[in-house]
């Protein structure tokens, strides 16, 4: 079931609203493949790039709804997720970017590539392992304010808190 936020959403009554979780990155990038053709368009995971432009709103901000840190803002959460749309969008109408869920993104993770990347619309390293794929907007990645940055990478293995957002070409 595809919901308005753009996310999949979990049907069972206990967890309506709430994004899909506990997701192997194969696995988000095959509902994508089935989606797209059900649809018959183009879908696939963000790259790193993509979802970052995306999070900060094409503006540079820190955060998706600024650059200062607030509570109130965001899922600050522990061990478990929110409903989809509890807080406001971002400036683009993404809603819970950073905060909720982390969300896969089509790139191999490589923590030196953005230092050396193209500077127009980098795609992400050509290689790597493929346990290790890059997760964006994850939290409790670290328990402070710039883990729910709009900037903070990290390498993710499949895990309860990581789900995914879909691009449509």
């Amino acid at each position: 079931y595809h919901d308005v936020h753009c996310t999949a959403v979990i049907v069972h009554p206990e967890h309506h609203g709430e994004p899909v979780i506990g997701m192997t990155w194969d696995a988000a990038c095959q509902f994508a493949a089935w989606l797209g053709k059900r649809d018959g368009a183009v879908c696939r995971l963000p790259t790193e790039a993509e979802w970052e432009k995306a999070a900060k709103a094409g503006r540079g901000y820190l955060y998706s709804w600024g650059n200062e840190w607030s509570d109130d803002k965001t899922h600050v959460a522990s061990d478990r997720v929110g409903k989809v749309g509890r807080f406001s969008p971002n400036p683009i109408g993404l809603y819970d970017i950073t905060g909720n869920a982390g969300e896969w993104c089509l790139d191999f993770y490589d923590p030196n590539y953005f230092k050396t990347k193209p500077r127009k619309n980098p795609r992400g390293p050509e290689g790597g392992n493929f346990a290790f794929h890059s997760a964006r907007g994850v939290p409790n990645a670290i328990p402070e304010p710039i883990g729910y940055s709009t900037v903070f990478r990290r390498f993710a293995r499949p895990s309860p808190l990581i789900g995914f957002r879909l691009v449509r070409e």
